[in-house]
């Protein structure tokens, strides 16, 4: 009994999260006059080095108004470093270009992300704390233009079995560098996906993401739907196996 209890209430604690995961991709969106849409496409590759360190190399394309535009292209290295269990730093560099069928303009992006982690095993969830300074830059008439940001990123995934992840993700962006800004912050992100495992360390995401603009006269809504290819390649382990020298049998004389 007591475990068919524990079950039920896991099960109602699941349903409520992904309940309340789609309140807030929804209902924001609905006061909104000014909508657009995207669809953004990407491919990464990861390769663990030792125990701690871990590179990665993405590749992503963004469309907007029904893959009409090309509205973001980048190319993007990151190395991790995990700092402790239940803390990992990652440092992101991106070269890109902006709004490329119309007037393309090139822009560099640095990213210094804090990653921390709880994993409650008996639910099967894992809750995901990632606060992120990220640095813009891009040339503009006759200085470099810069945009500071605090992007704060909470993540709650659900390991329905051994293939597929659900998720939900909650994401504030505050901007730090624009005098007589709003303090609080300036944009809101959800994120509702599903990760699918492909086997031999392949794994795909398919998601849809909102972003909801704050504390302007006009907000803008963007709906995407996106989906990223993720492939890792084999661990690089520091420690080589010692191949085992055979003894030559003794023969008497």
């Amino acid at each position: 009994m007591r475990k068919q209890e524990r079950h039920i209430k896991t099960s109602f604690l699941r349903a409520g999260l992904l309940l309340a995961g789609i309140f807030f991709c929804g209902i924001l969106p609905a006061q909104s006059r000014l909508l657009e849409n995207g669809q953004w496409f990407g491919a990464s590759i990861s390769q663990d080095i030792k125990k701690d360190f871990k590179w990665s190399y993405e590749q992503d394309l963004r469309f907007r108004y029904g893959m009409y535009i090309v509205d973001n292209y980048f190319n993007e290295l990151g190395v991790d470093y995990k700092l402790h269990k239940y803390l990992t730093v990652k440092f992101k560099y991106r070269i890109g270009f902006d709004d490329i069928n119309i007037r393309p303009r090139f822009y560099q992006r640095f990213n210094l992300d804090f990653k921390t982690d709880y994993r409650w095993k008996k639910a099967s969830l894992t809750f995901t704390w990632r606060p992120r300074i990220q640095v813009r830059l891009r040339p503009g008439e006759g200085q470099m233009q810069q945009s500071w940001h605090l992007r704060n990123k909470l993540d709650i995934s659900y390991k329905l079995n051994k293939k597929f992840d659900f998720w939900w993700s909650g994401e504030l962006f505050h901007r730090l560098n624009e005098p007589g800004r709003n303090p609080f912050a300036d944009e809101l992100r959800n994120y509702l996906g599903v990760d699918v495992d492909l086997g031999k360390r392949k794994e795909i995401s398919l998601y849809y993401m909102n972003s909801y603009e704050m504390h302007v006269e006009d907000p803008y809504t963007t709906h995407v739907l996106g989906a990223q290819f993720n492939y890792e390649l084999k661990k690089i382990s520091g420690k080589k196996k010692k191949k085992k020298k055979k003894k030559k049998a003794s023969t008497s004389n």
